[in-house]
């Protein structure tokens, strides 16, 4: 019993702290699991389903808090090389938008979409 008053409390002083939503909602979900809400409940409440509330569940089971945390993915690779990168970055810079099929409403928006591409 003492084990899990101090996992409820872990978990509420890392809720807490949490900036990221999805950070939350996954101790959250931890939370109304230690309470003994059930998975289909906990499901409910967070509006999602059970098997990601599962999922939550298992990774702090074999990961501690630690597992909760949510992986970095690289995402898909460029297809374009550095050489073509750079190319549609100048046209973009450097062209007029019609040029380039891109209509703003405003040359404001012009100016902010160049100094994005800037970057």
């Amino acid at each position: 019993m003492e084990e899990k008053q101090t996992a409820l409390y872990e978990v509420t002083q890392v809720m807490k702290q949490a900036k990221e939503r999805r950070m939350y909602e996954r101790y959250q979900a931890l939370y109304l699991h230690l309470k003994g809400k059930s998975v289909k409940e906990i499901a409910e409440i967070l509006n999602r389903s059970k098997e990601t509330v599962n999922s939550y569940i298992r990774a702090y089971e074999i990961g501690g808090l630690a597992g909760l945390q949510m992986k970095v993915f690289s995402g898909v690779p460029t297809r374009l090389t550095k050489e073509q990168q750079e190319q549609l970055k100048q046209t973009i810079v450097d062209s007029v938008p019609r040029v380039c099929k891109i209509y703003c409403v405003s040359s404001l928006q012009t100016v902010a979409m160049e100094r994005v591409v800037k970057r």
